[in-house]
């Protein structure tokens, strides 16, 4: 069974809008929802006719069952019902399809969230050093400034260079473009 993580699952929660996506009814709690493999998880087990499923409904061969592609938001009956059984052809590439659709923004929200928690933990440790004095708020503050500055000046640096390499195609393509009328 793939363990999904409690930002994982808030991030399909966000995504499916907290709806069943076999049957579409609402769940109530997050904890209510149950993460489904489309293709079920069982096919790991068995090579030979996970080999012939993906023949059959054309998946490529590096198909990995535990990715968000093969995984969508179930209600705990129909995840039961479905349990480690294969539904029709159509209805397996419709939810696939739309698992696929909605990988990369299961992985836009885990990242929103991941960064936010970041910035949390990060505030809760600058609160702890402030109360214990380990830094006063002028230093702080200071701190903040110098980290700005070296953000923008990282920040310039990366349009420099890109402007550089943009330059330099343009030499590129005017350099093939006079070499091709030479020859």
């Amino acid at each position: 069974m793939v363990k999904i993580s409690h930002l994982e699952r808030l991030a399909f929660w966000e995504v499916y809008k907290g709806k069943c996506k076999y049957c579409s009814i609402p769940m109530t709690r997050i904890s209510d929802m149950h993460i489904d493999h489309i293709f079920p998880e069982d096919l790991k087990n068995q090579p030979e006719f996970f080999n012939q499923i993906k023949k059959e409904f054309d998946l490529p061969e590096d198909f990995n069952l535990d990715d968000y592609y093969n995984l969508i938001c179930s209600c705990a009956t129909c995840n039961r019902d479905k349990s480690n059984k294969l539904r029709e052809k159509s209805a397996m590439l419709t939810y696939y399809s739309i698992a696929k659709e909605n990988k990369p923004k299961i992985i836009a929200v885990l990242n929103e969230k991941t960064s936010l928690l970041k910035t949390s933990k990060s505030l809760t440790q600058l609160k702890a050093i402030l109360e214990q004095g380990f830094l006063k708020p002028k230093e702080v503050i200071e701190l903040i400034n110098l980290a700005e500055d070296i953000i923008w000046k990282m920040i310039l640096v990366t349009i420099m260079m890109m402007e550089i390499g943009m330059t330099i195609m343009k030499y590129h393509i005017q350099w093939n473009s006079l070499w091709r009328c030479i020859e």
